[in-house]
């Protein structure tokens, strides 16, 4: 994921110099238009995660095979479906003549992408029961291989002035290589399970769906939180309107992304926990795993806040300089975002994310109905407000009180004094860093770089002594060692 994440990073301002701020605002709004079409998922890749993982925690791997092979049938249909809603959606744009002289290539544009998601569909199948048996590793591999191919594809693009067709093109051609090796990997690796259209059984498909609406709701309600804002921009503002807040946003985004990648692989391992039904151990890794999330949340948003603004304006250039506004406003209450990353894990890995899906549509329907009123009066600075104000709400009040209910425990017994002392102890390093070194940054990769290693060190020789407990820190002693022998 890291390497996912620097790869984009090279390629975002490319992109973005090439098409221009109009052009580069029509391009994210494809981006957020294509997760609508994923809602076509169902919520079935987290499910056959989840079932798959339980089935091996009960020691039943011809049920985890039926399972993978009823959502694989399901999935098939889903991309004949997705085939289809993309055609008439494309006819549709060309016929009305949607975004005037832009409306062709948005349109063609918009079908390339789609095509590309629907072709990946049944892949989800092999990828949710890679990370269903911890191959998280396999699946990595297969989307930074994806990355490179699709970083050579888009230099050759925008090289050629291919524009946004050029760029779905590409986005499309890396995308079906990897799901060509995601198969590959299923194949040389899993060897006690058959996944076949054949072994589809309708009672199973069920069971996946009694799952998998819950996190299609959650998925929707997601889709109001994050990616209603550029439509709304577009609708009062502009395409410019819609670049400048989605660089803010994807700086937020990236950051995301790496604290999830670390601490989102507990999914499966609380679903075997859940498959042994040991309650007792599943509240304390879940008390242990947000400790962790503490620290590194804090210390990526912590580092978007400080290196941010300079980091935009050598990553960008002046003109996307407002966009540090966007972040600013959003980090703290995403820092609460990331740090209940774990809480969430363990309502998906123990089928109880129903309670995710309350707290999700609360937060959705406050965040569309303040961003559309705040963008309506203050333009494009009431967006990031319309969109941190439910979060903060819903990570730090709502959200702990649901967890809690739903593994039958007392918020005080996860969400302690210790948790918040450790979210205070965690913030220290930051302030001091502000206090000593702010006025000395400047906006060069060299004195952003600099800053960066110091910041890293300070907080990593911090943390060691004075947010890991003594067992954490002969954990990670063993770790190095392990790593080193091997």
């Amino acid at each position: 994921m890291f390497i996912q994440i620097a790869i984009a990073f090279l390629l975002t301002p490319l992109i973005a110099r090439n098409l221009g701020l109009h052009y580069y605002g029509l391009w994210s709004i494809v981006g957020d238009t294509l997760s609508y079409y994923a809602l076509l998922d169902l919520g079935l890749s987290s499910a056959v995660t989840r079932y798959v993982a339980h089935s091996r925690g009960r020691g039943d791997l011809n049920e985890a095979s039926i399972f993978a092979s009823s959502s694989l049938l399901v999935f098939i249909i889903i991309s004949i479906t997705v085939c289809i809603v993309a055609l008439l959606t494309t006819l549709f744009m060309l016929y009305f003549g949607f975004l005037d002289n832009d409306g062709n290539v948005f349109a063609l544009t918009l079908l390339i992408m789609a095509l590309g998601l629907a072709f990946a569909f049944p892949v989800r199948t092999h990828i949710g029961t890679l990370n269903a048996w911890l191959r998280f590793d396999l699946t990595a591999l297969s989307g930074i291989i994806r990355a490179l191919i699709l970083a050579l594809l888009t230099y050759v693009v925008i090289f050629n002035n291919m524009g946004l067709i050029g760029l779905a093109l590409a986005t499309l051609a890396a995308q079906l290589f990897e799901c060509i090796l995601v198969l590959v990997f299923y194949r040389k690796n899993i060897k006690n399970m058959s996944i076949s259209i054949k072994f589809a059984r309708k009672k199973n498909a069920f069971s996946l769906f009694s799952y998998s609406w819950k996190s299609l709701a959650i998925q929707v309600a997601e889709l109001l939180r994050y990616r209603t804002s550029s439509f709304i921009l577009l609708a009062y503002l502009d395409p410019t309107a819609v670049a400048i807040y989605s660089i803010g946003f994807r700086l937020i985004e990236y950051a995301n992304q790496m604290v999830v990648s670390a601490i989102g692989v507990f999914v499966p391992v609380f679903s075997v926990i859940d498959g042994q039904s040991d309650k007792e151990s599943l509240i304390f890794y879940l008390q242990k795993v947000l400790r962790y999330s503490v620290i590194i949340s804090i210390y990526v948003m912590g580092s978007v806040y400080i290196l941010g603004k300079p980091f935009i304006v050598a990553w960008m250039g002046d003109e996307y300089i407002t966009s540090f506004t966007v972040t600013a406003i959003l980090v703290l209450p995403m820092t609460f975002a990331l740090i209940q990353n774990p809480s969430i894990s363990a309502l998906y890995g123990t089928n109880k994310h129903q309670h995710y899906l309350l707290i999700n549509i609360f937060e959705g329907i406050m965040n569309l109905a303040l961003s559309v009123y705040l963008t309506s009066k203050y333009g494009l600075i009431g967006m990031p407000f319309g969109v941190a104000f439910p979060m903060f709400i819903s990570k730090v009040i709502v959200q702990p009180i649901f967890v809690c209910r739903a593994l039958e425990t007392r918020v005080f017994t996860v969400f302690n004094r210790h948790y918040w002392i450790n979210i205070l102890k965690s913030s220290i390093p930051f302030l001091i860093f502000i206090l000593f070194f702010k006025n000395s940054l400047h906006s060069t990769y060299i004195s952003i770089f600099q800053h960066g290693i110091i910041l890293t060190a300070f907080y990593c020789v911090y943390a060691w002594f004075f947010l890991f407990t003594k067992d954490d820190r002969k954990t990670i002693k063993n770790l190095l060692i392990f790593t080193k022998s091997s």
